[in-house]
This record gives C-alpha cells, structure tokens and sequence, in this order.
C-alpha cells in the first residue's frame, strides 16, 4: 500500500495514537520522566503520522533537536505486512526536518529486539552500550580515602538554572538533559542534592527515585572545573547514607559502557554490575 499521507502530530490525533499504541506489536516508547500524552504534546519535539486513507498506520517522533542531536522517542507501526514500507516515509519526511534543524546524529535505544530491523532501516547501527550496576542491602559506605571539601545539601526550585548550567557543561550533546527534562526530573525525584563549595558555588548534583524499597541514581553531574576533586564520590556518599535511613533494599544506576570514570565511582561505592544492559543505535545524518 501507499503512498501515506504524511502530516504532524496534533493533539486531535492523541486518541488515534493511543489506540495504535494498544493495537500494535511493534511500539517503541522511550520518554523518560514522561507520560505519552505529555510527550507527544511538547511544542518542540518532531512527530510525524502516516495515514493510509483515515486509518492511521504508523508515528514516528524524536526529541527537540539540541546540540545537533536527537532521539527517536516513539516508534509505533501498523503490525500487517500491508503497512512494511510506512516507516521509510515516515523517516524521510522527519530527516528532512531534522536536516532543516542542523541535527547531525540521531540515537535510538534498543528496548526490544523487534525495533533493531527498523532501525537498521532508519540508517543507524549499533554504536554503544548502556549497563547497569546495582547495590543491595544496608551497608553505610565505606569512608571515602580522600574528603571533597564540598557541603551537600537539598536542592530547591531556585537552584534548576545552575542544575542545568552543571549538566551542559558536563556532557556532551546526545546525553544531555534539556531544561525541561531537568525541571521534570527534579519534580519526581525522591532525593535531589547539591554540592557546593566552601564559596557557595554550585558544582555538582544528583537526582534520585524511589519506588518501594528500591532506589535509582537517575543522574550525577560535576561541573568539568570540580571533576576529580571527590565531588562525584561527596554526593554519592551522601545520597547512600539517605537511602540507607530510609531503609532501601537495592540501588540501580546506568551509564555507559564506555564511562570508565563512572563506572569506577560507583564500584568504590559497592555497585557491581548485574548484566542488564541496552544498546544504543546511532545514524550520522
């Protein structure tokens, strides 16, 4: 079948998402700190919907291009054969407007392994890893080798512009969080914490989450001047010995493969890693 017509997402067209969503096998969905209806009705991310005839057979959206990047967010396609050439018009369509945005590198997370065709479509390939590390049980951290002369103390509403100031001076373009998603994140969070110097300067922060008895270190970010001075080590101390009085049963954390510096951050801190992980697809456009 074809050709789709092709147009963008708009809120008139959330019902029909939805039932796409529900219907169909083949639904990719990484949004992070939100829910479907809120994502899809941000004002800058990019989706797109093909229709063959008033049936909606497919919808593609990746994230509001920052720093010449995106991801791709929602994936979501008709699952009969009838519709197999929906995504390559659809991914035309958004390459094109990514094009006009100046977006060099497009990502994808591998969620299931049904996407990974599609993707290969899209002209991406596997290009990192995401894993995991984990700590269990109740035991206060060992006492750091080196003190970070930084106080922590709780983040307020006031402090999301040096937040999000630390955290784009901190990573690279793909794996920055943008304002929004900060703000988001410090919302939901369960602990978010600051460290700060013996000045008052604002040079490092993490944000948590908790569900049951279960905790995640959702980010850690230090200001690229304060990096191997023990700020990372300061927050991670404090933020354990918070969830520990709260009685948490296990703590996750996620970076990538790559992160050598992370990963032997949050070995000194006791996490080890548990196996999972997922796969990052990149395309250069």
């Amino acid at each position: 079948m074809g050709p789709y017509d092709i147009i963008p997402y708009q809120r008139k067209h959330r019902q029909a998402v939805f039932d796409l969503i529900f219907e169909s096998a083949n639904a990719h969905l990484h949004l992070d700190w939100y829910r479907s209806d809120e994502w899809l009705d941000m004002r800058d991310n990019i989706t797109l919907l093909a229709f063959d005839a008033d049936v909606l057979v497919g919808a593609l959206g990746v994230s509001a291009p920052a720093g010449g990047t995106c991801w791709v967010r929602v994936l979501v396609i008709d699952d009969t054969m009838e519709h197999a050439n929906v995504l390559p018009a659809l991914w035309e369509r958004v390459r094109a407007e990514l094009a006009q945005a100046q977006v060099q590198t497009a990502a994808a997370l591998l969620l299931e392994g049904w996407v990974s065709p599609h993707l290969y479509t899209m002209g991406m390939s596997h290009s990192e890893d995401i894993v995991t590390l984990s700590r269990s049980g109740h035991l206060p951290p060992k006492p750091l080798k080196r003190r970070s002369m930084v106080t922590i103390r709780m983040a307020t509403v006031d402090d999301l512009p040096k937040m999000i100031a630390i955290d784009h001076a901190a990573f690279q373009p793909l794996w920055r969080m943008t304002g929004d998603e900060i703000r988001r994140a410090k919302k939901l969070a369960a602990v978010c914490t600051l460290a700060l110097t013996a000045k008052n300067q604002v040079v490092g922060y993490q944000l948590s989450t908790l569900y049951n008895r279960s905790g995640h270190l959702a980010r850690l970010a230090v200001s690229p001047q304060a990096q191997n001075m023990g700020v990372g080590a300061a927050l991670m101390d404090d933020l354990l010995w918070r969830f520990i009085r709260r009685e948490v049963q296990t703590i996750t954390v996620n970076t990538q493969a790559s992160n050598d510096r992370s990963q032997r951050l949050y070995q000194r801190h006791e996490f080890r890693l548990n196996g999972h992980s997922l796969q990052v697809w990149m395309a250069r456009l």
